[in-house]
């Protein structure tokens, strides 16, 4: 669900709660007690942890979007919802990075709304399905691509996310798995934020201006799972 939509869900719970119903906060790494076996498995072991409601009707699991802080000494939260509703409204900035080989998008998005934007694309030929020595050729020249596309997209990094990167307090990517993998091991800039990376990745098909506002939504978005006992 978009933040929005959760927002609304966890009101329309707290409206309806009653004695007896019960509330938990899981970090990342803690499993649910018994009772919700149903939960799939990659809800269970949610990296950025879960908040479990159950009421005489229903259950409801949330994996939220960022990590569940559950520090002692945090500020009292209002409702028994409180401290997942202030994980979802509390202000953040999150450095967003889309790359799939021939097009990249970097992004600053603040609060849910994109303030800083960067996209380009740089040619990077498929592979070469000939043999011999033209292939391999090819293939050199197809790694030099590579490394000059993950280049540029590094010194946009360096250049547009340097200056905010103390108020950054988490990375986003999203695009090919396999090409952001190897990018993150060739920009060494990026490694600090590495350690900020979200566990969900951003959907895009092409990264570009429309792929970024797109993630203004995604970031925010929760998994819920809806269970009655």
């Amino acid at each position: 669900l978009t933040r929005r939509s959760l927002l609304r869900l966890l009101a329309g719970i707290e409206d309806e709660f009653q004695d007896g119903d019960d509330v938990a906060f899981l970090a990342a790494g803690d499993v649910p007690d018994d009772g919700w076996e149903w939960l799939p498995d990659a809800a269970r072991r949610s990296k950025t942890g879960l908040a479990l409601v159950r009421g005489r009707t229903f259950e409801v699991a949330v994996a939220p979007p960022f990590p569940m802080d559950l520090a002692p000494g945090r500020e009292k939260h209002d409702g028994p919802l409180g401290p997942l509703r202030h994980l979802l409204v509390r202000e953040r900035s999150v450095a967003v990075v889309l790359l799939r080989l021939g097009a990249y998008a970097v992004g600053i998005l603040r609060d849910g709304r994109l303030v800083l934007s960067k996209t380009g694309t740089r040619y990077v030929r498929g592979r070469h399905r000939a043999g011999g020595q033209s292939q391999r050729r090819f293939e050199r020249n197809r790694e030099k691509w590579v490394r000059e596309l993950f280049d540029e997209v590094c010194d946009v990094c360096r250049s547009r996310l340097g200056p905010h990167t103390g108020e950054l307090q988490h990375l986003a990517l999203g695009g090919d798995a396999h090409v952001l993998g190897q990018f993150l091991k060739r920009c060494e800039w990026l490694a600090p934020l590495a350690g900020r990376l979200l566990p969900v990745p951003v959907p895009v098909r092409r990264p570009g201006l429309a792929a970024l506002r797109g993630a203004e939504e995604a970031v925010w978005s929760s998994r819920v799972y809806i269970g009655r006992p």
